[in-house]
């Protein structure tokens, strides 16, 4: 039990700024975007892989598509 613990402590923070490194790639590329920097706004929100973040920097990558007439 003891184990577990100790294995669970150790993997939360971890987790935790794997959450943090996916924001910053949204901020990242929400910056890009303002700027009118649009591709690299799409690249930034390419590095986006996980759950549920994802779905927040595909909808932001949709619309620089959009601006830059290639969807």
């Amino acid at each position: 039990m003891q184990k577990f613990i100790l294995f669970i402590s150790l993997l939360a923070p971890a987790i935790y700024c794997q959450a943090q490194n996916q924001q910053g790639f949204i901020k990242e590329g929400n910056g890009f975007f303002k700027k009118g920097q649009l591709d690299q706004a799409v690249a930034s929100y390419n590095k986006v892989t996980e759950e549920p973040f994802k779905y927040t920097a595909l909808l932001n990558k949709g619309t620089a598509l959009y601006k830059q007439k290639k969807i």
